[in-house]
Parts: C-alpha cells; sequence; structure tokens
C-alpha cells in the first residue's frame, strides 16, 4: 500500500470528554507501515485511554478523504 499523503504529522481532535492525537510521523517498531496503517493514534475518552499502531490502524481513502478507524471495544453479543 503507498503511503497516504495527509498534509501534515499531527492531528489532534477535542471534544466534551474526548481527545484524540493521530501522529503519522513515529520511528519505532511498533508503528512499521502495515496493510493496515502506520503512525500512532492515542484516544482518551469515555472507553478509557488506548494507544494504537500499525494494524491496529485502517487507514481508507474515501470520497470525504481518507479516514482512520480503530476498535476501542469489542462487541461480545452473539447471535442465539
Amino acid at each position: 500500500m503507498a503511503p497516504f499523503d495527509l498534509g501534515a504529522n499531527q492531528f489532534a481532535f477535542t471534544g466534551d470528554r474526548t481527545h484524540i492525537i493521530y501522529n503519522t510521523d513515529v520511528h519505532d517498531q511498533s508503528s512499521v507501515r502495515t496493510d493496515r496503517g502506520s503512525g500512532k493514534l492515542e484516544y482518551e475518552g469515555p472507553e478509557g485511554n488506548r494507544t494504537f499502531s500499525g494494524k491496529d490502524i485502517t487507514v481508507e481513502s474515501t470520497a470525504l478523504g481518507t479516514m482512520l478507524t480503530v476498535t476501542l471495544k469489542f462487541n461480545n453479543d452473539r447471535l442465539k
């Protein structure tokens, strides 16, 4: 996968009780580019404090622009 040019190397988003920082320019082994993503995303909010890197970050090009997604909490619901 070719690297995405996001135009900056750090993005910060803050809302009511939620703070997210995404760094594209991270040089450690945990952030090596994979087929899913690169960089490091830090989340602080109602779901706790989490740090994501590498394959934990999905990068997708959409009509609205580049979208990054992570899973904050797995849903353990099962169909019966």
